[in-house]
């Protein structure tokens, strides 16, 4: 409409100008030729544009009229102005969430891709295998053929060395024929290739092992039992069924809304949401979770009662008692090597018979970490908190530091970094692999059924330091875990 109306300087009886006003009859007429050819809609238009502070006329006198041919008006440049900035913010929003969803999806493929390629890899392993037993099976054959040709030996060397190299083919044949044999009968029923060992094998790994040297410190001294919850409501009154959130003592946590708690670490909020299941807000978590790949997130913001250095603080699974019906080695080995592929510092020791567990770096692990002064923090229940790493200082006090490279940076570099007790902490925790509804781990080419190996205990969202004390710790129950303890 602007581009379409002439703006010119005009000259009033009063010979005053009024510089790059336009006419009112000239904007009737537009809105009308625009509208099939009707005044009234014109004029309803035409006004609700000066309601709205878009124009006005040059004395602030009128509305736009019919025959108002003398009359003048301005367009309001300040308001036009904003307008056009509100719409590129959203524009630009909507394109921030667009690029947002395609990085999502795009992980996704790369965790299937990598869960692919580290399962190759142990099938190349045990072919390589075979092909070296093989060759050395041949040479061994070899020799012995040709100490019999030349007749230099005695019957009682020859028999000797018959019987060696037959114990080398069956000690080499028979062991690798057992590793085939078993990949051969996984692959019947995962559709999935690996071997075992996978998880200890590979020059790919250096780095991962090397910083397994690194941490193996820190989680050594995670050794004090960590408390469990072994009894929850029946699920008949589970408001949330077929989930169950809770601590180690009280009912049934909010699902969908922030809720408050205090720890002898922390003090401050909690906010979980799970796709697929009833919330307490259901339309915040429809539109949280459409367009999106993600199928769980727990948000945790407060304040620390002590400085706690980064290393010390951890974040995953604990057990008290140990798991059953685990995958097969392979596959367990083949899921260990795709973790450290992904966060280098995790520990895995989930095949342990006292306290199975699984812990990586805090600060390391959240997706997003921010750290802000008391009232400066976001309210938990937007649905995209943004990094905000510089109070970290050092590297970090560009602001520059995204959220994977601080990962990757903490993962190797945080010693002498510390929570504080002044500032107050965001930890968002989002992921599309846990399928909490279902109580399933989605590894893109296989689900993972968690209640068949978790022997009736929950899975955890945790903080805790190495000596064992809980920033945070809440329980999430399924009922599934009910019925694999009685066996339904």
């Amino acid at each position: 409409m602007r581009s379409s109306l002439p703006l010119k300087d005009r000259i009033w009886l009063d010979l005053k100008i009024y510089r790059k006003s336009f006419l009112g009859s000239d904007a009737i007429a537009w809105l009308t030729s625009e509208l099939n050819g009707d005044v009234d809609a014109a004029l309803e238009k035409g006004n609700a544009l000066i309601e709205m502070g878009y124009c006005y006329h040059v004395c602030r006198a009128h509305y736009f009229e019919v025959g108002g041919g003398t009359l003048y008006y301005y367009w309001n440049e300040d308001v036009l102005r904003a307008k056009g900035t509100s719409e590129e913010m959203v524009k630009m929003k909507k394109r921030v969430e667009r690029v947002e969803d395609e990085r999502e999806e795009m992980e996704r493929s790369v965790n299937e891709a990598l869960f692919r390629v580290v399962v190759l890899e142990e099938r190349l392993r045990v072919l390589e295998n075979l092909v070296v037993a093989g060759s050395i099976v041949v040479v061994g054959l070899i020799g012995v053929l040709s100490l019999g040709l030349n007749g230099e030996e005695t019957l009682k060397r020859k028999v000797l060395m018959i019987f060696f190299g037959a114990g080398v083919s069956y000690a080499i044949y028979g062991k690798m024929g057992r590793d085939v044999a078993s990949i051969g009968g996984e692959l019947e029923t995962s559709e999935s290739y690996g071997g075992e060992g996978s998880a200890e094998r590979g020059e790919d790994f250096l780095v991962a092992k090397a910083m397994r040297r690194k941490v193996t410190g820190i989680f050594k001294a995670v050794e004090a039992p960590i408390e469990q919850r072994e009894v929850v409501p029946a699920v008949e009154t589970w408001p949330h069924r077929p989930i169950f959130i809770c601590d180690d003592r009280s009912g049934s946590l909010p699902l969908g809304v922030p809720f408050e708690f205090e720890t002898e670490l922390f003090k401050g909020k909690c906010l979980i949401r799970i796709r697929g299941v009833k919330s307490d807000d259901e339309e915040s978590d429809a539109k949280y979770f459409e367009g999106r790949q993600r199928r769980f997130q727990a948000i945790v913001q407060g304040q620390f009662k002590e400085d706690i250095p980064l290393t010390d603080l951890l974040t995953g699974h604990a057990f008290a008692r140990p798991l059953k019906n685990l995958p097969p080695k392979w596959l367990l080995g083949v899921a260990e090597r795709l973790i450290k592929r992904l966060a280098p510092s995790t520990v895995v020791e989930l095949r342990k018979k006292v306290n199975p567990r699984a812990f990586s770096l805090l600060g390391a692990t959240s997706q997003v970490l921010r750290i802000d002064q008391p009232g400066q923090e976001p309210d938990i229940r937007h649905h995209d908190i943004e990094e905000e790493n510089s109070c970290l200082g050092g590297k970090f006090s560009s602001g520059k530091v995204t959220s994977m490279r601080r990962k990757k940076r903490l993962t190797s570099h945080s010693k002498g970094l510390s929570y504080d007790t002044k500032s107050v902490y965001t930890f968002d925790f989002y992921q599309h692999l846990l399928d909490a509804s279902q109580y399933e781990l989605d590894l893109g080419v296989k689900r993972v059924k968690l209640a068949n190996a978790l022997d009736g205990q929950p899975l955890q969202i945790l903080a805790v330091t190495r000596d064992g004390r809980e920033a945070w710790k809440f329980q999430l129950w399924h009922e599934a875990l009910l019925r694999s303890e009685t066996g339904q």
